[in-house]
């Protein structure tokens, strides 16, 4: 009987982490191709235009500071006027870089500073938690065989 506890805790180990590793694996390449479509083709179909910040207004809360901003800019010679949000604080009159799509040029986005170091260092914890998690589940089926068991159960379940 003690023999067949082990087998059944083994194969739902194995099963359980192989599962896990694949959703881990999927959920990665979810996470590239989404970097992908935002910045970089984001740039194929983007014209870079320096504007002027007219007025602002800024709000400090838990998250930061979120301000909206008035920006003046001009694109094909005709001048434009937009309120656009931003996590930088930009005083009056300095100059902000857009990204206007040509066929909307009155719908620009702001390029934000931090937003590749803020992408990095989430992406860094998430590996750091996807590999802690994956040991600790590692642990768990190896140490107790009612854990893997349940594992494999509740994996039976959810079909």
């Amino acid at each position: 009987m003690n023999n067949a506890v082990n087998a059944v805790g083994d194969v739902s180990g194995v099963y359980f982490q192989w599962r896990f590793y694949l959703s881990v694996f999927v959920a990665i390449i979810m996470v590239l191709s989404s970097v992908y479509l935002i910045f970089f083709k984001k740039d194929n179909k983007t014209v870079h235009v320096t504007g002027v910040v007219d007025d602002q207004y800024c709000v400090s809360g838990r998250s930061g500071t979120n301000c909206n901003i008035r920006v003046i800019y001009k694109f094909q010679n005709k001048e434009y006027k937009t309120n656009v949000t931003s996590s930088s604080i930009s005083l009056k009159g300095d100059n902000i870089e857009l990204y206007i799509d040509p066929s909307q040029p009155d719908n620009p986005t702001v390029t934000t500073p931090g937003t590749i170091k803020m992408m990095g260092y989430g992406l860094s914890v998430m590996a750091i938690l996807m590999v802690g998690v994956s040991y600790l589940i590692y642990r768990a089926t190896k140490a107790d065989k009612g854990f893997a068991n349940f594992m494999l159960l509740s994996s039976f379940l959810s079909r």
